[in-house]
């Protein structure tokens, strides 16, 4: 990292006159509370509307805001994050013990999820906040003469289209508005009750003038603007030598391209700088933070001993004791912001744009290092956390799809820990039992080519039932021809096996039957039936469901509709392998399709 910081040397801590930062943002909220009336005029009357600005112009915090002053006006409030899929479906089932119709729309993906939408615009009173929001989202209903009871207000970086006539966007701040939030925001202005009041106690002289400067150079920003004051607050310098930093900054915005980011990667980029020369374990934190993606980052992960190793170099209570440190540094600069998520557990938060700025600077080599100890903290974390429950699984969701984002990269770095195997395993069987089959797929066969470079019969015996897992996935995807190669895969493998179940492979057989008949293939279909039948009768399973299932099919004239199949259930646990024991297997009862693979996705009959 490169370029000059200003003030370090005059480090003096926050000042003594200064307001927390919730009475600058409330102090910014002030000043926005026309916007806010407005808003809450529009939804009373449309029952739908739009907040749009740039990416840190403030749109989440005055949602937040709109929830703190008008909420209690609304029957119930839901928020939910739309910034992935997984955060849609963690959100939700934070709210599935109150909502019963999350209970019955997810495990439909997509249109499961904009089944429970419409479910949730239809409860009389109810104020619906969706922030991410795309408007082209599947999933996300802006019909609102279709439901008149519900209220929905969508937080979205997308151009109003000219069709919504309820529709407001975000500006930057006057530069008279930037100065209030950075002096409050650095603890330079007293705490205010009112507007006119915060107005009198603006600095005079010298210190007004450096602050409209500031906020002209970053340009009304409100994101830029909090950094800064971050800035101040954590090193001390002086409004003078900041204003002279952010005009010397090699990253500073000119007049081409969007001068909000701009500002916003200044601002973050001389914080960025700091760091490295004064708090390194706080800039390792960061990159961690950065890499978990979408945020906000469950607080937990951080503190898995694996991460720990990874950041600090240092695991248990010394760990412990950089992690706090480097955590408070974060939080004083507001590189980070402490949230609580639906689910009920801390979180901490980092905006798009700076993870993007703390990316560039990264290595290949660091990322690597992170990449895997992330995956590795999220599969602690989800083994730790319990039977499945509300909380629980919306906690798991979002674990989910930081593995899912790191997964993504894999190619580029070619991970290749057994630990991110698993991880990615247990994060396909959690998406592909919603139905995110795309996702599960592609997430499983990672697995399975990491898991080829071990090759010691325990991953072989994983390999097997992965690959028979894929095929199901690519069979809902109608990929029949990929999905008969994995599975036949499965079956090869899993007869080499040293030690292996008899209904591990009858369970193979069994799905490569289904997965002909699912494609087309009649007579393919009855021939691995005929098999499946001809080795149970060998093993003695004459008894198991799945051999009775066989032979129900071989009688018939063709093969039997696929719902007709009984199979077994899975297993209870977050994750547990893809081995259960050959007595579980043999006592337990049938259940539904798709067929038993030794592959355990997080069964939840009683949230789902």
């Amino acid at each position: 990292m490169v370029g000059d910081h200003p003030g370090d040397s005059q480090a003096r801590g926050q000042s003594g006159e200064g307001a927390s930062p919730s009475a600058a943002v409330d102090l910014l909220c002030a000043r926005s509370e026309q916007l806010l009336s407005d808003v809450h005029a529009a939804l009373r009357s449309c029952h739908v509307a739009l907040l749009t600005g740039l990416a840190g112009s403030g749109k989440t915090t005055l949602g937040r805001a709109y929830v703190r002053r008008f909420g209690a006006q609304y029957s119930s409030v839901i928020w939910l994050d739309a910034l992935a899929p997984e955060t849609l479906v963690a959100d939700l089932l934070a709210h599935s013990e109150v909502l019963p119709s999350v209970r019955e729309g997810l495990g439909k993906g997509v249109e499961g999820i904009r089944q429970i939408i419409e479910a949730l615009l239809t409860v009389d009173g109810l104020l619906l906040v969706l922030d991410h929001a795309t408007l082209t989202s599947e999933g996300l209903p802006m019909a609102s003469e279709r439901f008149p009871k519900g209220t929905v207000l969508v937080l979205t970086q997308d151009q109003l289209p000219a069709s919504v006539a309820a529709g407001f966007e975000l500006k930057p701040l006057e530069a008279e508005d930037g100065a209030i939030l950075l002096l409050g925001q650095a603890g330079l202005l007293t705490a205010a009750a009112s507007l006119q009041e915060a107005q009198a106690q603006e600095a005079p002289g010298e210190r007004q003038r450096l602050a409209l400067e500031i906020s002209r150079e970053l340009v009304g920003s409100p994101l830029a603007l909090t950094l800064a004051a971050g800035y101040l607050a954590l090193t001390g310098c002086s409004l003078e030598c900041y204003l002279s930093a952010c005009r010397s900054d090699p990253l500073r915005l000119s007049d081409a391209g969007d001068r909000h980011a701009a500002a916003a990667r200044v601002a973050c980029h001389l914080l960025l700088v700091h760091l490295e020369r004064a708090d390194p374990d706080a800039l390792r934190l960061l990159e961690a933070c950065a890499l978990f993606a979408p945020p906000p980052v469950p607080r937990a992960v951080l503190q898995q001993d694996t991460l720990l190793q990874a950041v600090f170099g240092t695991q248990g209570a010394a760990g412990e004791e950089r992690f706090q440190h480097a955590l408070h540094t974060l939080l004083t600069g507001r590189l980070l912001s402490a949230v609580q998520v639906p689910g009920n557990y801390e979180a901490l938060d980092l905006h798009p744009l700076l993870r993007e700025l703390v990316l560039q600077a990264l290595s290949q080599q660091r990322e690597v290092i992170l990449r895997e100890a992330i995956a590795a903290a999220c599969l602690c974390l989800a083994e730790a956390s319990g039977p499945p429950s509300a909380s629980s699984l919306a906690l798991w969701f979002r674990l989910a799809a930081c593995i899912r984002e790191g997964a993504a990269a894999d190619e580029r770095l070619l991970l290749s820990g057994e630990q991110t195997a698993d991880a990615y395993a247990w994060a396909a069987s959690l998406l592909g039992a919603q139905a995110y089959f795309s996702a599960a797929e592609s997430l499983l066969r990672q697995a399975v080519m990491i898991w080829e470079q071990v090759a010691t019969d325990a991953t072989l015996a994983k390999i097997a039932g992965a690959c028979l897992y894929v095929g199901v996935f690519n069979t809902y995807l109608q990929r029949y021809t990929l999905a008969e190669r994995y599975a036949q895969r499965a079956l090869t493998i899993t007869e080499q096996l040293s030690s292996v179940s008899p209904l591990r492979l009858l369970d193979c057989i069994m799905t490569l039957a289904w997965i002909c008949e699912m494609a087309g293939k009649p007579a393919e279909a009855r021939r691995f039936y005929q098999r499946a039948c001809a080795f149970g009768d060998a093993a003695g399973l004459r008894t198991h469901p799945l051999y009775l299932a066989a032979l129900r099919a071989t009688r018939r004239g063709s093969p039997g509709e696929p719902e007709e199949r009984e199979t077994l259930p899975i297993d209870n646990s977050p994750y547990s392998g893809f081995e259960t024991s050959a007595e579980a297997e043999q006592d337990a009862p049938p259940a539904v399709n798709p067929p038993y693979t030794g592959f355990d996705p997080p069964e939840t009959p009683d949230i789902l």
